[in-house]
């Protein structure tokens, strides 16, 4: 099975701006904003890490909708085996107010699920 990288479009009205558009055309779709961001991450991890090429077979798309439910039903509907998702590290306190996508997701795939921390960011 190849290696599927999946963005959640997730923009919600109380805090607009995540997808804005860096090309000056303010009504560019979100759908192609944050898929230009998804190939810079990936170029910028490639970059980062010559001595790990990318996998050739890998499958990298954006989905709009909620973060964790789409998550799941894109894991279930692609048979995933193992979920790895990143987390940004809140508080508790932030977690308490916002929620965490990946603590969601871990509670209920039904499929083994990695967090990983990101790195002072």
């Amino acid at each position: 099975m190849p290696l599927q990288v999946l963005h959640v479009i997730h923009d919600p009205a109380n805090a607009p701006g995540t997808y804005s558009p860096d090309n000056g055309d303010p009504l560019e779709p979100m759908v192609d904003v944050a898929n230009r961001k998804l190939v810079a991450f990936l170029d910028d991890v490639s970059a980062r890490h010559p001595e790990t090429p990318l996998p050739d077979d890998l499958d990298a798309s954006c989905i709009s909708g909620l973060p964790a439910e789409t998550i799941l039903a894109a894991a279930r509907d692609r048979g995933a085996g193992h979920l790895v998702l990143g987390c940004h590290g809140k508080n508790a306190a932030a977690r308490l107010l916002f929620g965490s996508t990946s603590q969601r997701v871990a509670q209920k795939a039904r499929i083994p699920v990695t967090i990983v921390k990101a790195n002072g960011q």
